[in-house]
């Protein structure tokens, strides 16, 4: 998962909280990865820093172990398109996702795979 900090956005003040989740199913394992992102940008910072918008918008980029292969994305809870990519062997979801400021967005993905991931120790 990558986040793009910057000072100049609301991103200073966002927190995420990951779930993840696992089934086994014959000899695969399904898995589901939810994020939750909150904005905890201070009300008296917030007109400081509003360029128009009422919304809070992310693009969350999730990086699956090699050999995932995604089963569907989410935005807020409903199933959602997105962008499939590749970093080295590993697969990249990519969903965009939005909120109005204070409430929580979320995004997910769920995937399916051997279940055979080892760290590379980094």
């Amino acid at each position: 998962m990558t986040v793009n900090f910057a000072a100049n956005k609301f991103d200073l003040f966002t927190t995420l909280d990951a779930n993840l989740s696992t089934q086994a199913v014959g000899c695969a394992v399904h898995y589901r990865l939810e994020v939750e992102i909150r904005d905890w940008t201070p009300r008296q910072v917030r007109p400081l820093l509003l360029y128009g918008s009422e919304e809070n918008r992310w693009w969350v980029n999730l990086y699956l172990p090699p050999g995932a292969q995604i089963q569907q994305l989410y935005s807020n809870d409903e199933p959602t398109g997105g962008e499939e990519g590749t970093w080295g062997e590993r697969l990249v979801a990519s969903v965009f996702t939005e909120a109005p400021f204070f409430d929580p967005a979320t995004v997910g993905v769920e995937w399916s795979g051997s279940g055979r991931y080892q760290s590379r120790g980094r």
